[in-house]
């Protein structure tokens, strides 16, 4: 028998802000996690954080994608981890004091929302006011890197002195501050989102935001700010 023939493509989708769903921050804070599809870490995320009371709003969920013969580079999903919580967040019209918390989808929970914004006002003061604080790991990524550490983070625990991406957190505004930053400002964010939806469907040049892993951004952040604050 010939091969069964292949599936219709998919037809294009477009993002509509006004169909963006916003549920209200609680308790002055906003979690995400970015998830296409579900695995046995997301499972432990959402077990952990029900068990504390927390409600995860997940991004990105798209059932389409679980069965595409073609998959996506990694690089896609990582810049899910910065396009979507910026256009969500844009989208939403949160007040102003909002507290966003991202997460990866293998991070445990081990408190509730007043946990989590007690730790932030402690790991900003240990940091001498940050408004943006991150979680560290022991190895920096990538690795290249390394040498450019002068320092540990200020209010590092455990002797972690690299900056890891899993998990951060800060006031809305300067959120998306950074969020734009690292994505770019030679493309607006509809059509980073278009790109988006649509992979392998769009004409042209891939946009950079999707060729770079989010943590090589993030550290090349952190470090620059290292840098600029030695030559003032």
């Amino acid at each position: 028998l010939p091969p069964p023939p292949p599936p219709p493509p998919r037809p294009r989708q477009h993002f509509d802000p006004s169909q963006c769903h916003c549920p209200q921050p609680v308790e002055g804070v906003i979690l995400l996690v970015v998830a296409d599809r579900p695995n046995h870490f997301l499972c432990h995320h959402l077990a952990s954080a029900l068990l504390h009371g927390l409600s995860p709003i997940v991004l990105g969920w798209d059932e389409t994608s679980w069965n595409e013969a073609t998959r996506k580079p990694w690089s896609f999903h990582l810049a899910a981890k910065l396009v979507l919580p910026l256009l969500k967040l844009k989208s939403c019209a949160y007040p102003k004091d909002t507290l966003v918390v991202f997460t990866d989808q293998d991070v445990l929970f081990q408190g509730g929302y007043a946990e989590l914004k007690a730790n932030y006002r402690r790991a900003s003061a240990l940091s001498g006011g940050a408004k943006i604080v991150f979680s560290v790991e022991k190895e920096p990524f990538p690795g290249e890197l390394k040498h450019l550490y002068t320092q540990s983070p200020q209010g590092a625990i455990h002797q972690m002195s690299y900056l890891n991406s899993g998990m951060w957190m800060g006031p809305i505004e300067e959120v998306q501050l950074m969020l734009a930053a690292l994505l770019g400002t030679e493309r607006p964010i509809d059509e980073l989102m278009h790109h988006y939806l649509n992979w392998g469907r769009v004409g042209g040049k891939v946009p950079e935001a999707f060729s770079y892993n989010d943590q090589t951004k993030f550290s090349g952040l952190y470090l620059s700010q290292l840098f600029y604050s030695s030559c003032g």
